[in-house]
């Protein structure tokens, strides 16, 4: 779980938010921040600004963080899985048998809804 500091002038207090939002039950082991290069490997203004959230981040967080290429933390997720140049490193989740859910709410009245790949708009 990730440690949160609520600051409402603290200007990144929106980013633990969304971080925390799916990691309540999973254990975060560590946070890699993707950092825009330009072609020739140096570092601007945005590749600064990303280290000093990096930075905030493991004081906030206690977890450890490490940089790369914005490029290759895309190849560090699926093709598919957005990641808008943050990923938190969990362990798999376990897998999860349909027969097991329709036995665990045999008694409930309620549908089941089922999602895969959900994204922000």
């Amino acid at each position: 779980m990730v440690a949160r500091r609520d600051d409402p002038a603290d200007p990144h207090a929106g980013h633990l938010q969304a971080l925390g939002g799916g990691a309540d039950d999973e254990e975060v082991g560590a946070l890699v921040v993707g950092l825009p290069v330009h072609n020739d490997g140096r570092e601007g203004d945005k590749a600064r600004e990303a280290r000093a959230f990096g930075a905030w981040l493991a004081a906030v967080t206690g977890l450890p963080v490490t940089f790369c290429d914005v490029a290759d933390l895309g190849r560090m997720v699926p093709s598919d899985a957005p990641h808008q140049g943050l990923v938190a490193e969990v362990d798999p989740l376990d897998d999860v048998w349909l027969g097991d859910i329709l036995a665990d709410n045999a008694d409930n009245d309620r549908p089941i809804l089922l999602l895969d790949q959900v994204t922000d708009p």
